[in-house]
Parts: structure tokens; C-alpha cells; sequence
């Protein structure tokens, strides 16, 4: 079986959440694997690899899943014309989320992974991942070439965190499945990041260090990520530095962008007062 409905975005937006609130429905079957990415990364498997996702569903229930790596072009490229080719039936779901706290929060990603060492000024100027993953209209426009506008759902992020029960309903109405029937624990936060810090300026300066060393060569992939993990997320004291001409020239390089998501999502989305 092939998917019904595809969480297609955008990264740290919560999406993981949505997805685990989602699991809970009886009427619905998620792919156990967080993040299939078989139109991003696993294409060359094949549709047999990709149906084989979804072992476990049952009859009647609807199909889905979740891989925000989907809505990343041009880093990635060709996931929209991947899926129409596959799935060209399925329901859409694209969660948006304020650019400035999404931002935020996948350069707090990336610093915990050990893949950011930059200061957040350099890195959002620098790193083109930050603002392509936050060009909501350029990755909606993508499918739009291919999807009729009634098959995407846009979800707020901020409504999923202040009126969850209404939002969330919003999207199982749009699945077809019993808008009343949540998750008991819908109250829970999944997966966030809130109140994570960067690590401060002399933690980088010695990771830096640590990394000229033979060490990070003598430990495998995995106990590599475990100890990103573990001192990203130990070290927190310090605070984004994010200036306010940093903050304008984001919202100044995404209003086009964000000029041309009001056309799409309608006159009633919230845009954060930016369109």
C-alpha cells in the first residue's frame, strides 16, 4: 500500500509532533519510521521499498507519513515531481511556522548535531539551508505544479501550540477521519526545542579545537552523534545572538516570498503580520 496523505514539511515546525498525535487516530496509520524520505534521499529503492513503509496498515485506515526533507529545494531537489509520479492522488499537509523561530530553532538543531559552528549571525547569512526551508511559497509553488490547491492543507504551527485541539481537528477533518476522536496526551509537548540555548562562544572555540584532534576519528558514526547530542544539549547558558539587522534582513530577503504565500494561503492565514 501506498500512502493516502504526506506531512511534506517544513522542518522544525512540528511536524514530529503532528505526525505522533496523528499515530494515535484509529483511522489512521503513520510510517513507524520517523522520516521515510524516499522522495529526498531513498528514491532509487523503489515504489516496492517505499509501500513496504506501510506493513501494518489495516484495511480502511488512512496511510501516512512524515519527512519534512520533502520541502528543502534546491538542496534537494525534484521530491514534488517524485511524489505526483508516485502518489499522485495524495492528500498535502505543509505546517508553517513563524521564519524567525523556525530559524531559530534549526540553527539549534544543527549546533546540537555538531554540524553549526558558526554564531547564528554568520551562519543564517551564510548557510543557505536557513532561508530555502523558510521560503514557504517557493516549496508550496513546487506541487502546486502538480496538486490542485484543495488537496494541501496549511497548518499554523503557532495555532497547533496555543489552540491544538482546533488545529489538529482541522487537519483530520481534512484526512476524512472523526475530528474528535485525539490523543489523550494532545496536551503534551513533542519534541521541542523551545527552550534550548546555543552553546556559548568558548564551548564552539573548544569543539573546534577538539575536532583538530585524532579523537573525533577513533569514535564510530553513532557514539559521533551521541556525544553532539549529549554537549550540545548541555551547554545552554548562552542566548541566540541574533541582532535586529539580522532579524530585518531575514524578513526582508523572504518578502517576496512571503508576498506570494498570502496568494496562496488565503486572506484569513496568519503570516505573522509580515503579508
Amino acid at each position: 500500500m501506498l500512502p493516502d496523505f504526506v506531512i511534506i514539511g517544513a522542518g522544525k515546525t512540528g511536524t514530529t509532533a503532528l505526525a505522533r498525535y496523528l499515530s494515535v487516530h484509529p483511522d489512521i496509520f503513520i510510517a513507524p519510521q520517523k522520516e521515510v524520505n524516499y522522495f529526498s534521499f531513498r528514491y532509487f529503492e523503489g515504489p516496492s521499498w517505499y509501500a513496504a513503509s506501510f506493513d501494518g496498515a489495516t484495511p480502511g485506515q488512512r496511510i501516512g507519513e512524515a519527512s519534512p526533507q520533502y520541502t528543502r529545494d534546491p538542496s534537494i531537489p525534484n521530491c514534488a515531481p517524485r511524489m505526483a509520479e508516485t502518489i499522485p492522488n495524495a492528500q498535502l499537509i505543509y505546517v508553517l511556522r513563524n521564519p524567525i523561530h523556525r530559524i531559530r530553532s534549526h540553527y539549534q538543531m544543527l549546533v546540537e548535531r555538531g554540524r553549526e559552528d558558526r554564531p547564528f549571525d554568520r551562519a543564517v547569512r551564510e548557510n543557505p539551508v536557513y532561508m530555502e526551508t523558510s521560503s514557504y511559497a517557493h516549496q508550496l509553488g513546487l506541487y502546486l505544479e502538480y496538486y490542485e490547491r484543495d488537496s494541501i492543507l496549511l497548518v499554523s504551527s503557532e495555532r497547533l501550540r496555543t489552540d491544538r485541539a482546533a488545529e489538529f481537528g482541522r487537519v483530520l477533518e481534512f484526512l476524512g477521519v472523526d475530528p474528535s476522536r485525539q490523543p489523550d496526551d494532545l496536551d503534551h509537548e513533542h519534541n521541542t526545542s523551545e527552550h534550548r540555548t546555543a552553546p556559548p562562544s568558548w564551548y564552539r572555540v573548544l569543539r573546534s579545537m577538539v575536532r583538530r584532534t585524532p579523537v573525533p576519528r577513533m569514535l564510530s558514526s553513532a557514539r559521533k552523534s551521541k556525544v553532539n547530542r549529549h554537549f550540545g544539549r548541555a551547554y545552554r547558558p548562552g542566548e541566540l545572538d541574533l541582532t535586529p539587522e539580522t532579524e530585518a534582513w531575514i524578513w526582508s530577503e523572504l518578502a517576496d516570498d512571503l508576498r506570494q504565500l498570502r496568494s496562496i494561503a488565503g486572506p484569513d492565514f496568519d503570516l505573522w503580520g509580515r503579508a
